[in-house]
C-alpha cells in the first residue's frame, strides 16, 4: 500500500524575533497543513558531541520545543523533527562527530537521549558538503542503528531520521553514496531552492524548474530536473525523496534598472525586507507588499522553467508562486517522489493579505502533490486558537536616525533605510524634542496603521522590461514556443 505524500514543513526558531507584522510562533502552525514538521534547530557541542538547544530562550524559556511539538493533541498524524547542522561551528561539530565509528555512536546515543527528553519524533541532519562519502553515509547509518536500538530496549515507536541534500549535481556526485544515505533515512529533501546566490554578477532564480534558454554556460544543468536525474543514476530510493522549494525570493540590486530581467547584470544581493531584514531574500508577504502596494511590475517570461520576478526602481526578486508551486509538485509526483517540502512555513503568507487565504503557497504546494485542485484539499477540524497577531503596518523610515514609534514607550532606530525597534526603561518615555527617553518625555502617541490586505496588482507582463544600450548584460526575452504568460495567480486579491 503507497503511503501518503509527505509535505515538510521547516519552521525557523527565530522567525519569533521579527517585527510585529512577520512575527511567527509555533502556535501559529495550523496543526493540519502539513505532515511533518521539521523545528530548527538543535546544536550539537563540538567538543562533548552532547546535543542541545540552539536558543534556550527560544526553544525552552519560551517553550519553542514544548508548543511545536504539542500541535501533535490537534493532529495526532502530525510528525515533529528538529534539525541539527546548518551552518557555521555546527557543520564543524558535525565532522567532528563523523570522524570515528566511536565519535559517531556518541553523537547518536546523545540524540536519542535529547530527542526522548524533548518528545520530538526524529532527527533532521543538515551536514552540507564537502565531506566524505563515507563519513557522511556513516553518520547516518549509526543514527539509524541506535534509533533501532532504542526502540528494540524500550518499545517505543522508533525515531524518525531524515536528511538534506544538496542539489548540485557534482557535489551529489562527490560527497554523497546516496544508495547507502537513502537505505539509512526515512526521507531526504532535496533543497530544490540553493541553485544560485546573490553574490553573483548577474540576476537568476535561485529554484529553476529547467535552465531557461539562453542562459549563461555555467547555470546550464542547474535545475531540478537535472538534479533530480543525476539522484536517479546514482541509485536513491525516489520514493523517500522530497522536493523542497521556496516561500522566499531571491532578490538583487541591478546596474541598470533599465535591463531588469533574468540574467541582468546586477551589483549584488537586494535590499533587505521590512520584515525579513536580510538582504538578497524577500519573503512571500514582503513580495506582495512589493507589486500590490508599491509598484513593482511583475512578470513571467519562461513559464515551464521557471517562476516569475518582480522589479521596481533598482531592485529585482525571483520567486516561486502558486503556479510555478503546483507545476513542481505535480511533476515530483508523477517522478514517483515521496513528498515535497517547504523552506519555511513563516515565510509564507500565513495572514493571507495576498489571496485572503492564509499559506497560499503551501496549499498550492500541498495540492499538486495530491494531484487535486486547491478547492479539493480535505477539510480539517478548525484548529486551535492562536495568539493574535499584531497588525501595525510596517514602519517606513523618513530618514536616519531616531523616529517615534505609536505608542510613547518605544521608538525607531533607522540606519540605512532599516528601522530597529527599542524600548525605554521603565518608568520613562520617549521625548520627540530630545529624541531620548526620559521620566515625563513629552511624547505624542503615532497612530499605528492597520493592514487589512494589499490591492490589487497591474497585470503581469509576459517578456522583461526593454532593454537598453550600454555594455552590461541583457536580460533574457523567450525564445521558443510555449504557453503565454498567465497570470501571477497569488496576487488576485482585492
Amino acid at each position: 500500500m503507497k503511503s501518503a505524500p509527505r509535505v515538510v514543513c521547516f519552521y525557523e526558531n527565530w522567525a519569533r524575533y521579527r517585527p510585529p507584522l512577520g512575527r511567527f510562533l509555533p502556535t501559529n502552525i495550523p496543526p493540519h497543513l502539513c505532515t511533518h514538521i521539521h523545528y530548527v534547530g538543535a546544536g550539537v557541542h563540538a567538543e562533548t558531541l552532547r546535543v542541545g538547544p540552539l536558543d534556550v530562550f527560544a526553544d525552552i524559556v519560551t517553550g519553542g520545543y514544548r508548543s511545536t511539538v504539542e500541535l501533535r493533541e490537534h493532529n495526532p498524524d502530525l510528525k515533529v523533527l528538529t534539525m541539527i547542522g546548518g551552518s557555521g561551528q555546527q557543520q564543524d561539530s558535525l565532522r567532528a562527530a563523523a570522524a570515528t565509528a566511536e565519535s559517531r555512536k556518541q553523537l547518536a546515543e546523545a540524540a536519542v537521549e535529547f530527542l526522548r527528553e524533548h518528545d520530538f519524533d526524529g532527527l533532521d541532519v543538515d551536514w552540507k558538503p564537502p565531506h566524505a562519502p563515507e563519513d557522511h553515509a556513516g553518520l547516518l547509518e549509526a543514527l539509524r542503528a541506535a534509533f533501532d536500538r532504542d526502540t528494540t530496549s524500550t518499545g517505543r515507536r522508533r525515531l524518525l531520521l531524515a536528511v538534506e541534500l544538496t542539489p548540485h549535481p557534482d557535489e551529489l556526485r562527490e560527497h554523497f553514496d546516496m544508495e547507502r544515505v537513502t537505505a539509512a533515512v526515512d526521507y531526504a529533501n532535496v533543497l530544490g531552492y540553493r541553485y544560485q546566490v546573490t553574490e553573483r554578477s548577474v540576476t537568476s532564480h535561485h529554484a529553476p524548474l529547467r535552465t531557461p534558454p539562453g542562459a549563461p554556460a555555467d547555470a546550464a544543468g542547474r535545475d531540478i530536473l537535472t538534479t533530480l536525474e543525476t539522484l536517479k543514476q546514482m541509485g536513491a530510493d525516489m520514493a523517500k525523496l522530497n522536493l523542497a522549494v521556496p516561500t522566499f525570493g531571491m532578490s538583487f540590486t541591478l546596474e541598470d534598472p533599465r535591463l531588469a530581467g533574468l540574467y541582468a547584470s546586477s551589483s549584488g544581493p537586494g535590499a533587505a525586507g521590512p520584515i525579513t531584514r536580510a538582504k538578497g531574500s524577500l519573503a512571500t508577504y514582503e513580495i506582495c507588499d512589493k507589486t500590490g502596494r508599491r509598484g513593482w511590475t511583475a512578470a513571467r517570461p519562461f513559464p515551464q522553467d521557471v517562476g516569475p520576478y518582480a522589479a521596481g526602481e533598482d531592485q529585482i526578486v525571483a520567486f516561486d508562486d502558486e503556479t510555478s508551486l503546483m507545476m513542481k509538485a505535480r511533476m515530483a509526483r508523477e517522478a514517483g517522489l515521496g513528498g515535497v517540502a517547504v523552506w519555511t512555513v513563516s515565510l509564507d503568507d500565513f495572514r493571507g493579505f495576498c489571496t485572503g487565504e492564509p499559506f497560499p503557497m503551501i496549499r498550492a504546494l500541498k495540492a499538486g502533490m495530491l494531484g487535486i485542485d486547491e478547492s479539493g484539499l480535505p477539510t480539517t477540524p478548525v484548529p486551535p486558537t492562536t495568539p493574535a497577531y499584531d497588525a501595525s503596518d510596517i514602519f517606513v523610515c523618513p530618514s536616519d536616525g531616531k523616529h517615534a514609534a505609536s505608542d510613547c514607550e518605544h521608538f525607531y532606530l533607522c540606519s540605512g533605510g532599516q528601522p530597529e525597534l527599542f524600548s525605554c526603561k521603565e518608568g520613562e518615555t520617549y521625548d520627540e524634542e530630545l529624541r531620548a527617553c526620559r521620566p515625563g518625555g513629552r511624547c505624542t502617541p503615532q497612530p499605528a496603521a492597520r493592514v487589512a490586505g494589499f490591492g490589487p496588482t497591474p497585470t503581469p507582463t509576459q517578456s522583461p522590461a526593454p532593454s537598453a544600450g550600454g555594455r552590461r548584460r541583457r536580460p533574457l526575452t523567450p525564445r521558443r514556443r510555449g504557453p503565454s504568460a498567465g497570470p501571477i495567480s497569488f496576487y488576485t486579491f482585492g
